[in-house]
């Protein structure tokens, strides 16, 4: 059995006292310390890091407007290419338009010329074969039959384009 000691337990109070007082004053100030510049570190981390945060939604809520306003720019900038490209594509069909018609009155005017001047060689070339073939009867007397082959001839020659061959008879 333990027996109680007044002194004993004077002394173990003594003990503890100073055990309080010298843990007080080389453990428990510099982890109380150590403790509250953490606490205040932590504090000052999560102050930091809500400010952060508020930055980052101010700078999201402008970004997205920034977004939208560029979607709203873009799309103005569609139309407006798209009403650009519809004039210029007017515009090239209106030229298109007016060069074919330069174009085909051209042809025609040209094809109206060759047709007049084709027909002018025409012209000249039958004259000179009815002087030939006038001269190619004069030369020659004919008999009825004669006049009938002859004619038939000049006609095939002339039908061939050999004018050359009348008058040599």
């Amino acid at each position: 059995m333990i027996a109680f000691s007044l002194s004993t337990f004077l002394i173990t109070i003594v003990n503890v006292g100073v055990l309080f007082f010298v843990l007080r004053a080389v453990l428990f100030k510099p982890v109380t310390k150590f403790m509250e510049d953490r606490s205040a570190k932590i504090a000052d981390a999560l102050a930091q890091s809500e400010k952060e945060r508020n930055q980052a939604k101010a700078l999201l809520a402008q970004y997205e407007g920034q977004l939208k306003s560029a979607e709203s720019e873009a799309v103005a900038i569609i139309r407006a290419a798209k009403e650009n490209a519809q004039i210029e594509a007017d515009r090239i069909i209106a030229e298109g338009r007016l060069s074919a018609e330069n174009i085909l009155g051209n042809a025609k005017k040209q094809i109206e010329a060759e047709q007049r001047a084709a027909l002018a060689e025409f012209r000249k070339e039958a004259a000179e074969l009815v002087t030939l073939a006038a001269g190619g009867l004069v030369k020659r007397e004919f008999k009825a039959d004669d006049n009938k082959q002859y004619a038939e001839m000049l006609l095939k020659e002339a039908a061939a384009g050999l004018p050359s061959r009348i008058g040599k008879n």
